[in-house]
Parts: structure tokens; C-alpha cells; sequence
């Protein structure tokens, strides 16, 4: 899809495993999991083994094209759910391809154009939270 899809979705996800805390174990599964153990034709919730699951599409999202998604999806689950504010959900409706194609052109303008790390303060949704300080992800 759209990075901007891909941000709003991120920044979403993040903020849901921060609010259920007890979800954090799909993002903290050791070893590689080969295929994914979550069966979606069963209507019991039990049956469909979704605790023993993974948020493998966060992997995936880690190795994206653009710099902004990829640093987001490498955040979410690591943000401390008692003092890193909810991102606000509106910073990251406003994106286009056309905004996120100026803020990486400007993002690589202010840097010198060369290839360095991902300026964290241009990683999606902007640096407005709900709740005030805390790190900017």
C-alpha cells in the first residue's frame, strides 16, 4: 500500500499494543517463526491459536523502501507504555505521497544528501503527541 497508509497503520498498532500491554508477546517472540500458527477459518477464539502468533508484518516493515516507515516499524513495542505518549492519529491522516516526498527531500537536504541514519524527528506523523514530551519515535 501507500507509505502513508503504512505510517497510520504503525503509528495505530503502536499505540493498541501500548493501551494492551498484555499483546506485547506477539512482537517478542524469539526464534523465527517459519509460518505463522494463526488459524482465521474457526469462530472460537481459543481455536485460532492467535497468542501463539506473531506481528510478523512488522519484520517486513523494518526492511521498507521508504526511511519514515521503516523507522516507524522498528519503534513500535519498544516505546515504554508509561511515559511515551500515544501518537496522535491525526499527524498521520494528513500524509500524501506528495508530503512525505518533501519532508524526505527536505530531511535529505538538511543532512547533506548523503545515506546516514534516519532523522528520527521526520519518522511519520510529525513530532506532535498526545500527552506532551517524551521520545519522539
Amino acid at each position: 500500500g501507500p507509505p502513508s497508509g503504512s505510517l497510520f497503520v504503525l503509528a495505530l498498532v503502536s499505540n493498541l499494543l501500548r493501551k494492551h500491554g498484555e499483546c506485547a508477546c506477539l512482537i517478542h517472540r524469539r526464534g523465527v517463526i517459519a509460518e505463522d500458527v494463526f488459524v482465521e477459518e474457526v469462530d472460537d477464539l481459543i481455536k485460532t491459536r492467535a497468542l501463539e502468533s506473531s506481528l510478523w508484518e512488522l519484520a517486513a516493515l523494518e526492511k521498507h523502501y521508504h526511511p519514515a516507515i521503516s523507522t516507524l516499524a522498528k519503534s513500535v513495542g519498544t516505546e515504554d507504555d508509561k511515559t511515551t505518549p500515544m501518537h496522535d492519529m491525526e499527524d498521520f491522516m494528513a500524509h500524501t505521497y506528495k508530503s512525505l516526498f518533501e519532508q524526505e527531500k527536505k530531511r535529505l537536504g538538511s543532512s547533506g544528501g548523503g545515506k546516514g541514519g534516519v532523522d528520527k524527528n521526520h519518522s511519520g506523523g510529525g513530532n506532535k503527541k498526545k500527552g506532551g514530551g517524551g521520545r519522539v519515535s
